[in-house]
């Protein structure tokens, strides 16, 4: 067959268990911006994350909730509970996937435990990280936005010239990400101009002290 086309295998997987993933599903490469999934509709179809970015999308207006990285299923729950899509998915940049049929998925999990074994895992994480935006959900517009930024660099999803980090991300973006309002987002952003920690351009933000931004995060988490 040639070199598979998934790369290395997630910490839940074995090599084995990703080939034969890789023989249930087909290519699905989609590009930046383009809606994979939709909030409420009816498929019946899993996703493997094989390279880039998507970001997960619930309510109306639509609010970011989580970002996802190579190496997820998406759109899992919704197969195993055989109910409608709890959530919009947008391609956050280009994106190769698997699509796996939802009963061919299924059947994968009876026969791949340690598979099965992560899913619950990534869900107990996943739990974990509401748990963790309830928390945060006193902190003021900057904090949140700071770790917001911090987060999409930590994912690697900036580009860096060795000091600054730019993000292809605009204040509309960020604000669905943190999870405040437009307005929040842009009284933020100009505190953080102001301390020389970031500019901003059309589309973008360049975070141009990544240091400063979490010591600025860290000691207001710290109280």
């Amino acid at each position: 067959m040639g070199q598979s086309i998934i790369g290395e295998p997630t910490p839940y997987s074995t090599k084995a268990d990703l080939d034969e993933l890789e023989k249930l599903g087909r290519r699905h490469d989609r590009p930046a911006g383009q809606i994979l999934i939709e909030e409420n509709e009816d498929s019946d179809h899993v996703l493997f994350l094989l390279s880039g970015y998507v970001k997960i999308l619930v309510s109306w207006p639509k609010r970011a909730v989580a970002i996802r990285a190579p190496g997820y299923f998406i759109g899992e729950m919704a197969a195993i509970r055989k109910q409608k899509r709890s959530a919009q998915v947008v391609a956050l940049t280009d994106i190769q996937a698997l699509l796996i049929p939802a009963d061919k998925f299924l059947q994968y999990l009876v026969d791949h435990p340690t598979v099965m074994l992560g899913l619950l895992r990534e869900t107990d994480e996943r739990l974990l990280e509401l748990t963790r935006k309830t928390a945060s959900a006193e902190l003021n517009s900057e904090l949140k936005l700071a770790k917001v930024i911090l987060e999409l660099i930590d994912l690697g999803l900036g580009t860096s010239n060795g000091t600054a980090v730019r993000l292809r991300f605009g204040q509309r973006d960020l604000g669905e990400l943190a999870g405040v309002s437009r307005e929040s987002v842009a009284k933020a952003v100009a505190a953080f101009k102001k301390q020389d920690l970031v500019s901003v351009g059309r589309g973008s933000v360049t975070i141009l002290d990544p240091q400063g931004l979490r010591r600025l995060a860290d000691s207001e988490t710290d109280g």
